[in-house]
């Protein structure tokens, strides 16, 4: 979800300071007539600024190059199942878009009969927290086509109340599921928002991809 609310916190350290006197070098007890007047102080000639290094350069992020065509395509190449090529190669460029790694599943025996799954775990440096999950699911169907469900779980830094005002105001329409929120939008789709430990959320976003009849 590209806006998500992030919980900033300021930490203020107070430092308490006291102070010392000490006598002056040649100061002398009252009424000593020994005393002598204290030596005058040097004076030091100022010492000259030096040159502050220049600040390093910080080097922009390396941009992240993904697989082409993305993992779970060339799994699915791989095992011949041929009918979810192409709906599996829309889910996953629409929900694989970070630095990710994937662990799939699928049936030995026949795979190209049965569903095949695949979870990928992304991560992005830039986010707060960086990671999120991805579970990309199709099964070939009987008229020669596939189905597909894209399922994302993101858990976000802010509250799911100020995450919603974020939506709303971004157009989306909100309606209640028990503790949670449906988040919608312009075009229908749904966002779950949930509450997690303390004042976070996490975003759950589930849809469904249907192949066209094979011809």
């Amino acid at each position: 979800m590209d806006g998500s609310v992030r919980a900033l916190f300021l930490v203020v350290a107070i430092l308490g300071f006291g102070s010392v006197t000490c006598p002056a070098q040649g100061q002398t007890a009252p009424g000593d007539t020994a005393a002598q007047a204290a030596p005058a102080k040097t004076v030091r000639p100022a010492k000259k600024p030096k040159n502050k290094p220049a600040a390093a350069e910080v080097a922009p992020p390396v941009p992240v190059v993904l697989p082409d065509p993305p993992t779970p395509v060339q799994q699915i190449q791989q095992l011949g199942i041929t009918q979810c090529v192409d709906v599996m190669n829309k889910m996953s460029r629409e929900t694989l878009n970070r630095n990710y790694d994937v662990q799939s599943g699928w049936n030995r025996d026949a795979p190209a009969q049965h569903v095949f799954q695949s979870v990928a775990v992304l991560n992005s440096p830039q986010s707060t927290p960086q990671d999120g999950l991805t579970a990309l699911v199709a099964t070939p169907t009987p008229n020669g086509s596939c189905d597909g469900v894209a399922l994302q779980v993101f858990p976000l830094a802010g509250d799911c109340a100020s995450v919603q005002k974020l939506m709303e105001a971004g157009g989306s329409t909100t309606r209640p599921l028990i503790n949670a929120r449906i988040m919608f939008d312009a075009s229908g789709k749904r966002l779950f928002l949930v509450p997690g430990f303390g004042k976070t959320c996490i975003a759950v976003a589930v849809d469904s991809t249907f192949g066209a009849p094979k011809q």
